[in-house]
């Protein structure tokens, strides 16, 4: 019996090289029916399986970027709807495994941040990318502050398909920086208010002085004061004693 059959083999050229090659083969017969050989066809495939592998590798390295990535990675549908969300993005929201997809970025926000939300949405379908902080509420009701950059994505025909999203939790950096501001507020104001005469000086010229110094120096006004060389607030006889005592002895403006 002959068969119709298709193989792949390793063949070796003449210069050693080794080539993997598709045979296809289907027996030839004569006129009386007699098997006569056969006809084959060979297609080296060796370029085309290095090409897949090479994709199949590149599809393998993007994948584990994508899951190990620490911001949230997402793709979205036209109307706001996950198909797609990393680990650190069901995370940041505060979904399970496989739990954001299906679900949409409406479900995450208030009616404060509504409308928001609806126009980096439009901004999306006018094909702008650009990146916008706002306010998310986690699957638990905590919510969180994230940093958000959003790209279109078109399809072939040029026809809006959704959105692909880079996202930050800033909600600690945040914070810290409020507790700093309001830690250099409470210094500002102990500064300001306190009874004891208090100059900052910057390369021999005052850079600051609060309400004390002001009237300690009988100065109307802190522009009399701010730009001073400091060695005016010395008395002559005394300059060469300060100047070798004090570290701003070496830059103090005359």
């Amino acid at each position: 019996y002959a068969y119709k059959f298709s193989m792949i083999l390793c063949a070796a050229r003449g210069d050693g090289e080794q080539r993997r090659l598709n045979v296809a083969s289907s027996p030839r017969f004569d006129e009386h029916g007699r098997y006569a050989g056969a006809f084959s066809l060979l297609q080296d495939i060796t370029d085309s399986e290095r090409a897949q592998q090479a994709l199949r590798e590149s599809e393998e390295r993007y994948s584990e970027l994508v899951r190990t990535a620490m911001e949230g990675i997402c793709l979205t549908d036209p109307h706001g709807n996950f198909l797609f969300a990393n680990p650190a993005m069901e995370s940041i929201l505060g979904s399970q495994p496989g739990g954001l997809v299906g679900k949409n970025i409406a479900e995450f926000v208030d009616a404060t941040q509504h409308l928001q939300l609806v126009e980096q949405q439009n901004r999306r379908r006018n094909g702008e990318t650009n990146t916008y902080e706002m306010r998310f509420r986690r699957s638990d009701g905590h919510y969180r502050d994230l940093r958000v950059t959003a790209s279109p994505r078109f399809d072939d025909h040029e026809v809006y398909a959704g959105s692909f999203t880079l996202t930050q939790d800033i909600t600690d950096r945040k914070l810290a920086e409020e507790q700093t501001r309001e830690s250099e507020e409470r210094y500002r104001k102990l500064v300001e208010l306190s009874p004891d005469a208090i100059i900052i000086q910057q390369n021999g010229r005052i850079v600051f002085a609060n309400a004390a110094a002001e009237r300690l120096l009988g100065a109307e006004s802190l522009v009399q004061i701010i730009g001073l060389p400091v060695v005016r607030l010395i008395h002559p006889d005394f300059r060469d004693a300060a100047e070798r005592r004090s570290a701003v002895g070496e830059f103090i403006d005359r």
